[in-house]
């Protein structure tokens, strides 16, 4: 999982992480990544890819929106 998450940063001269200047918090970071986004691949995909790379099956239509990735975590669960 953590190998599938550091795969998709984009990483600086440094070879740390570049943070994004789009959050509006303080508390908050967003990171900029090599991925792109689209309609077809949005962070729900992208965070039960995650949950996949860590042994978790996900079922990417049902994960589009947000309940749909919390009911297939919950249809999933022993």
């Amino acid at each position: 999982m953590l190998g599938r998450m550091d795969a998709s940063f984009r990483l600086g001269p440094d070879g740390e992480p570049i943070v994004s200047p789009a959050a509006r918090s303080p508390n908050e970071r967003f990171f900029k990544s090599v991925e792109t986004f689209s309609f077809l691949h949005l962070c729900n995909h992208w965070t039960a890819e995650l949950l996949n790379a860590a042994g978790l099956p996900v079922t990417p239509v049902l994960d589009t929106l947000p309940i749909g990735l919390v009911l297939d975590l919950r249809l999933r669960r022993s």
